[in-house]
């Protein structure tokens, strides 16, 4: 009976580099959707943190004006930075004055501060804060030291019977370059001027 030798099976050269190639392609392709899925991520987390401090902004900014008699003369309307100076009263009836301010400073994003860009050792960057002050209490910022209020104008809409304010605010995140901006809009009847 004649007897077959068994075959030496293995991988030529030829094949191992395919599946090596292949593998590298797939291993690519994983290592890609992995940065796009956490870039992703981190623009979303920028997105909802500007999303938020909008909120509170334009909360307490409706708030104040809704309960406001008036909007006084001194305020700065209809370019940035504004400043908007309402007459109201507190809660025992006391005539009270409550400021919005809009205060520009520089901010040095390096490499010994809280944020650090990829791409520079330093940068300096406008960043515009938006202060709430009720009657001679120290003025407290409305929002994250992370968000900057890139532009605040107040409009004054006056009718013989009332006042409105309308509010047009931009805010950006500026952790990272190039920073996320994000536009909020109101407009704002006092209720106590009709």
């Amino acid at each position: 009976m004649y007897k077959l030798k068994p075959k030496i099976q293995g991988y030529t050269l030829l094949e191992a580099l395919i599946y090596i190639a292949v593998l590298a392609l797939i291993s690519y392709l994983v290592v890609s959707v992995l940065i796009v899925m956490v870039h992703s991520f981190l623009e979303g987390r920028r997105l909802r943190a500007l999303n938020e401090a909008g909120a509170i902004v334009m909360e307490r900014l409706v708030r104040e004006i809704r309960s406001a008699n008036s909007v006084d003369d001194i305020s700065v309307l209809n370019n940035h930075p504004g400043r908007l100076v309402l007459n109201s009263t507190d809660e025992d009836g006391n005539p009270t004055v409550v400021e919005f301010t809009t205060d520009i400073h520089v901010m040095v994003i390096g490499e010994n501060t809280l944020w650090v860009t990829p791409a520079y050792a330093s940068v300096s960057i406008d960043v515009g804060s938006i202060g709430l002050q009720v009657g001679g209490n120290p003025s407290t910022i409305l929002h994250p030291s992370y968000i900057s209020a890139d532009s605040v104008i107040y409009r004054l809409i006056s009718t013989p019977v009332s006042q409105a304010v309308k509010i047009d605010i931009t805010l950006s995140d500026v952790r990272r370059t190039p920073p996320l901006s994000v536009n909020f809009h109101d407009t704002v009847v006092l209720r106590n001027s009709y």
